[in-house]
């Protein structure tokens, strides 16, 4: 009788040790799929100002994204994970891009998913500044800082070039 006893307590202990074991296996795996199918996102807030510090209304502000470099796939890179984010700036120069993707993966198959900001106004030079998360940092509003654009000179405004399907013509304002 104490033999059966002891036979079923140690039974009992099995079953729960390995539903235990179970129950974490199972929580990994979900914590890897969780991880990939819902990456880390960011946003990108900045100001767009002239070279007189005075804010730029309604400029076009982009998030491109670049190609992953990463170290354990066969090629070395991957295609980018996050699409293309368009803002504008209010009356104060001020531009929000929203929940743009910023890495996914776990631990060594972590990537980053790196954008270049790519500010273009009419009549000012375009700037590009390229933003990425980093992995141990990992912060949800990324600020790059102010976008001062300089203004093209007259030369630049008027010899603008089209390219069309049929070559290039010089296009000259009046």
């Amino acid at each position: 009788m104490i033999g059966r006893l002891i036979l079923k307590s140690i039974a009992a202990v099995t079953f729960v040790s390995i539903g235990i074991v179970v129950l974490a296996v199972i929580v990994v795996i979900g914590y890897f799929f969780v991880a990939l199918a819902f990456p880390n996102r960011m946003s990108v807030i900045g100001r767009v100002t002239d070279s007189g510090g005075r804010p730029i209304k309604g400029v076009e502000v982009r998030a491109v994204p670049l190609p992953i470099h990463d170290a354990y796939s066969e090629a070395g890179t991957m295609e980018a994970q996050g699409k293309e984010h368009t803002a504008f700036t209010d009356d104060d120069g001020c531009f929000r891009l929203k929940r743009i993707i910023a890495s996914g993966g776990v631990k060594e198959g972590m990537w980053l998913q790196e954008y270049n900001i790519m500010v273009t106004a009419e009549g000012y030079r375009p700037q590009i500044i390229r933003v990425r998360n980093d992995y141990d940092r990992h912060k949800d509003v990324i600020m790059p800082g102010d976008f001062v654009l300089e203004e093209k000179d007259a030369a630049e405004k008027e010899g603008s070039k089209l390219v069309g399907l049929f070559g290039e013509a010089s296009q000259t304002k009046k």
